[in-house]
């Protein structure tokens, strides 16, 4: 079964169903599993009037983190040339990936 970093080995024509749909069926699941626990998490220990604040700062983290690195990967990418006509030009971008987070 695929992972998240095969993606970055997946070839110049990959199969969605034996090398996407693996890794976005894990991606979605770790996020379903994932959020609610990050979420209390984050906001254990505050005061119940403060959390909407702290909701809200978490919240906008990792919508200015997620931003960034997409700000990075899309000039990763825009470096490898040939403007994306096939799965390889993507490749610096996906190996990247996993690393900036």
């Amino acid at each position: 079964m695929a992972t998240p970093g095969s993606w970055a080995t997946a070839g110049s024509s990959p199969d969605y169903l034996l090398a996407m749909l693996p890794s976005l069926v894990l991606l979605g699941g770790g996020f379903a599993f994932g959020y609610s626990a990050i979420m209390s998490q984050a906001t254990e220990g505050i005061d119940d009037s403060e959390q909407g604040l702290a909701s809200g700062l978490v919240q906008t983290s990792g919508q200015v983190g997620a931003a960034l690195v997409l700000a990075v990967l899309t000039a990763v990418i825009a470096q490898a040339g040939d403007g994306g006509a096939d799965f390889t030009a993507y490749r610096p971008g996906l190996t990247w990936s996993p690393v900036s987070r």
